[in-house]
């Protein structure tokens, strides 16, 4: 599930629900009552200006990435197989060990954030637990020491 970055205080969200459900308001009228149009607007002003920033990035570094041999492979797995329901998640089904390398290679190029993953595997495959563990360990190897590396440890 994409989680938002905006979390609002507990008091608001249970003013809002109550609203919604006693005097059956629109998401705009309880956010005019509750005055959360001028911040949700100042909110809405402050992630536009990051992702413009972030756009302008990429259009900078593009000359530089477009060089690198496995960037289009990178696009491409991502086309087919990203997840992108959320703008704020990034993340790769995949069960082969070397799409899911490339995957994590070129996340770690394009971002600082910490990677995480997750395994989700079906008994009656033909993938055998021992096997699944070691591609999580390898995985798991490869983010610590760029992790490391990144750190000057």
């Amino acid at each position: 599930m994409c989680s938002s970055a905006v979390a609002y205080p507990t008091y608001l969200r249970e003013r809002a629900r109550a609203l919604r459900l006693t005097k059956h308001l629109s998401l705009s009228e309880i956010a005019e009552r509750l005055d959360g149009h001028r911040s949700n607007l100042a909110m809405q002003g402050k992630y536009r200006r990051l992702r413009e920033e972030a756009y302008a990035q990429g259009w900078e570094e593009y000359d530089e990435l477009v060089g690198l041999p496995t960037l289009r492979d990178f696009v491409a797995l991502y086309i087919a197989e990203g997840y992108k329901r959320c703008r704020n998640r990034v993340s790769i089904a995949n069960s082969d060990e070397r799409v899911l390398a490339l995957a994590s290679s070129w996340l770690r190029v394009l971002t600082t954030e910490p990677l995480s993953d997750s395994v989700q595997y079906h008994r009656l495959r033909h993938m055998l637990r021992a096997r699944v563990q070691a591609w999580i360990d390898r995985i798991r190897q490869d983010w610590a020491l760029d992790s490391a590396a990144r750190h000057g440890a």
